[in-house]
């Protein structure tokens, strides 16, 4: 099943009440959850907020996170679902925190090398 119609009536919406939330056409919504259109980052986005996810959430297919192949530590594993359940601005606050410790983790290399 495709990931915005996925979404999409996991929040119990219909395709012209999902249209209304993201400002997209029926016909859009339509064509991407048939597969004949593609979207484009920036419709993903638009999807994505109306759909309480992210733009992530509706390109990548699970396995493809739990893939061995790509190397994920448990960790990583769980940083990945930690941020999947939090909302918009929970991710954003995980995201700015992640990157401070990735600055202070530059930071001191520089004066300790």
């Amino acid at each position: 099943m495709n990931k915005v119609k996925k979404y999409r009536e996991q929040l119990g919406l219909t395709q012209p009440e999902l249209a209304e939330k993201s400002g997209l056409s029926v016909r859009t919504i339509s064509r991407i959850e048939s597969g004949i259109a593609n979207m484009t980052q920036k419709t993903g986005e638009r999807l994505a907020e109306a759909l309480d996810c992210t733009y992530v959430d509706l390109i990548v297919e699970e396995p493809l996170l739990r893939d061995a192949s790509l190397g994920l530590s448990t960790t990583e594993e769980n940083i990945i679902d930690v941020f999947r359940e939090l909302d918009k601005k929970g991710q954003e606050e995980l995201l700015s925190y992640l990157n401070y410790q990735k600055y202070r983790a530059r930071t001191t290399k520089k004066r300790t090398g």
